[in-house]
């Protein structure tokens, strides 16, 4: 899709403090893991509340929020909870509706994407909030070795869309879809109830899939070719090359994979993408790309009229790509305005 008028008018950031793998971690360091966001007492709920509130902070006194969207993967704080509406209480009012999306580490983008489709049809003056939130905590998840060589922070992300003009315009989203994969992460098995209580092992359940039939180089052939459908229709949407974007953002994983990706399937140079942020702070569940877009415009690294093009991915599979444009320089817009709450130093 290519959108006239939408825009990303305020974020907000609650990230966990940053920790170094323990020594006993040298795969971790192998690849390229630098630390990771790890929050001690907030629930992921808590997270995205704290971000949505910074976010919303900064919308402009005649902005309405009708909608919540909220993102996550993992245990938000209570079972059997909407923990959109409590993001919505604290942040938006108690009357707003709110929403949990489940569309795992896509949800974010595909959040994005769902929020300016709506808005089209809405007042100049409307407001979708979008948050993520997730903390990926022992017993029940084990965030350096869970899953391979991917490791998860803790943080909630928010961002506000609008019609009205911003520093960030949307420009276009495009997503792909394959549902032939969703076998890949509950191993091609359902499980009993009790699992629930078990340790996720996420890297277990991959193995068990290749084991039930699927054969590892056609999951990884249509994986990439919905990455690469997804990014070619958006670039199309937005008439842009890749070699005409600026910077690109792409979810964590590890050093070799993630330059694989940024490499093979979409076709732009490691430093070119958003590697030494991700690298400092993990797997941050549906909130990867709004961190990581957050932190390029707030250092200055993306500057005015830049051209940044994020790339999704969540298991199912899909993919939501979207570019964003730079129509001012957010670094100097951030200088103006409080910091996000980062509990985490980024240097």
């Amino acid at each position: 899709m290519t959108w006239d008028d939408a825009y990303l008018e305020s974020f907000g950031v609650a990230l966990g403090r940053l920790v170094e793998p323990a020594e006993e971690h040298a795969d971790l360091h192998q690849a390229g893991v630098r630390s990771v966001a790890v929050e001690p007492e907030l629930t992921a709920a808590e997270l995205a509340a704290e971000a949505a509130l910074d976010a919303m902070s900064r919308v402009s006194s005649d902005a309405r929020c009708r909608l919540v969207v909220h993102c996550s993967l993992w245990y938000q704080g209570a079972q059997m909870w909407p923990a959109a509406s409590f993001v919505a209480r604290a942040a938006a009012g108690p009357e707003v509706l709110a929403v949990d999306l489940q569309q795992q580490c896509n949800g974010g983008l595909i959040a994005l994407e769902l929020a300016a489709g709506l808005l089209s049809t809405w007042s100049p003056d409307d407001r979708i909030l979008v948050t993520t939130g997730d903390r990926f905590d022992a017993p029940t998840f084990d965030r350096w070795h869970g899953d391979n060589l991917t490791v998860y922070g803790d943080a909630g992300t928010a961002v506000v869309v609008a019609r009205r003009p911003a520093a960030l315009r949307l420009v276009s989203t495009f997503t792909r879809t394959d549902n032939s994969l969703e076998g890949a992460v509950r191993g091609g098995v359902f499980h009993p109830p009790e699992s629930v209580a078990r340790c996720l092992d996420l890297t277990g359940m991959g193995e068990r899939y290749l084991r039930s039939g699927a054969r590892l180089r056609d999951v990884g052939l249509k994986t990439a070719q919905v990455v690469i459908d997804s990014v070619e229709g958006c670039l199309a949407g937005a008439g842009l090359t890749v070699k005409e974007v600026d910077h690109v953002v792409m979810g964590f994983q590890s050093r070799s994979q993630f330059e694989w990706q940024s490499t093979h399937v979409i076709g732009v140079p490691l430093e070119k993408t958003n590697w030494d942020f991700v690298s400092r702070v993990g797997h941050l569940g549906a909130g990867d790309q709004f961190a990581a877009l957050h932190d390029a415009v707030r250092s200055g690294r993306v500057g005015r009229d830049g051209r940044v093009l994020l790339v999704g991915g969540g298991a199912g599979f899909n993919c939501t790509s979207a570019v964003v444009h730079v129509v001012d320089n957010m670094s100097r817009k951030c200088e103006r305005e409080s910091e996000a709450r980062c509990r985490g130093s980024m240097t």
